[in-house]
């Protein structure tokens, strides 16, 4: 599995839109196999949209994202994990044991309701 994280120093990025790196990861049997941080270049998401189709990105994690970025990204069938905050070290640990993000839920977003797709969730958004 293919996990693109946007970053800023050391911790997941707040907001999508705005961001400058991305964290490239291939997790494989809970084992991050290789890793590599992409510069974004012009426009982060169409920069985004044009790297993820040559790396086959499955997963977007990320902090928050406008409705539009988040539709359109998700057309291409990658998943986004949004609204999530915190150090990135931990959060590769997690991805790697496969358990669940709760715990870098962004301030303010404990139900979800206020964050529509929170934690890639595919049903219904309110």
């Amino acid at each position: 599995m293919n996990v693109a994280i946007t970053v800023w120093g050391s911790r997941i990025s707040p907001v999508f839109d705005a961001s400058r790196c991305l964290l490239v990861i291939e997790l494989s049997e809970g084992v991050v196999r290789e890793e590599s941080l992409q510069i974004v270049q012009g426009s982060p998401v169409d920069w985004f949209l044009e790297m993820s189709s040559q790396v086959n990105v499955d997963v977007l994690v990320c902090g928050a994202i406008c409705r539009r970025w988040l539709k359109r990204i998700e057309t291409l069938g990658i998943e986004v994990v949004s609204f999530v905050a915190g150090e990135v070290e931990p959060l590769l640990i997690q991805l790697a044991l496969g358990g669940e993000l709760d715990g870098f839920i962004m301030p303010g977003c404990e139900t979800g309701r206020c964050c529509g797709k929170l934690r890639g969730d595919r049903g219904s958004e309110s």
